[in-house]
């Protein structure tokens, strides 16, 4: 199954995405805001992807809400 990652690297917010080849895809972004902008267009096909997001950066709720509501 695929993967998707979130999580902060070197103050910036990254989405990895890895497929089933285990080839990952990394989209970097400045700010919060973006992130959860980058994080809108999974919402559709998130049942494909194991999703992962890193402990310590109080995101988790934020994502939910944008893939789940």
């Amino acid at each position: 199954m695929n993967q998707l990652k979130i999580y902060k690297e070197n103050g910036k917010f990254i989405i990895e995405q890895i497929n089933q080849f285990n080839h990952s895809f990394k989209k970097k972004y400045v700010t919060e805001d973006g992130l959860l902008e980058g994080v809108e267009p999974y919402k559709k096909v998130i049942d494909e992807y194991n999703l992962e997001v890193q402990q310590g950066i109080d995101l988790l709720p934020k994502v939910f809400h944008v893939l789940f509501a």
